[in-house]
């Protein structure tokens, strides 16, 4: 396949993938924040983490579906950007992010170039630990202990202090790629 047919199949896969990617990257970081930072009891948002989880929606394990849908989503937007344009994952992209020129017209591609390695190094890490650590606990009945370090991944919890920073740095980085990709998909419907 083309880097351009693959390309296209990176468009697809985001467009499927981005308002459940975001959902679920937005209530994470929200849920970080109200407990860790501004100290909410749980019981007061906890309505973030079932629509975090999935769980929220009456289906009986609706929540495997969907986690698996979001790990899915995430590992083909991975593997189609590193078969449609292997440099955008190089390290050099992600030097080009001080040199983004947001008043170019170019700036979308730019960004989204930039930031995609850490991005979806990130959302890979949290998808993949996620998706393990709820398919552990529900279809496999594995006890908390036993996948507790599948949580302090996903978290960022692994590294004292660091769980908020992490969960904030990949909501965002997640934030800014939708947008960035978002607007260059726009001005393709356009042309």
């Amino acid at each position: 396949m083309t880097p351009m047919a693959w390309r296209r199949w990176h468009r697809t896969a985001a467009t499927i993938a981005a308002v459940p990617l975001l959902l679920t990257a937005l209530t994470g970081v929200a849920y970080c924040w109200s407990r860790r930072v501004l100290g909410m009891p749980k019981q007061d948002v906890k309505w973030l983490m079932q629509v975090h989880q999935g769980s929220i929606v009456p289906i009986a394990r609706f929540e495997l579906v969907w986690t698996a849908f979001n790990a899915l989503g995430v590992v083909a937007l991975v593997l189609t950007a590193l078969a449609g344009r292997p440099p955008m994952l190089r390290l050099e992209a992600v030097g080009r992010f001080g040199s983004v020129n947001f008043g170019s017209s170019s700036w979308p591609r730019h960004l989204h170039q930039a930031l995609s390695a850490v991005t979806l190094l990130l959302l890979a890490c949290s998808a993949v630990t996620g998706v393990a650590y709820r398919w552990g606990r529900v279809v496999f009945a594995a006890e908390k202990e036993r996948v507790a370090i599948l949580m302090q991944i996903h978290q960022g919890a692994y590294v004292p202090g660091l769980e908020v920073v992490y969960v904030s740095l990949t909501g965002t980085l997640t934030l800014l790629m939708a947008l960035s990709g978002g607007v260059l998909l726009v001005r393709r419907w356009l042309r």
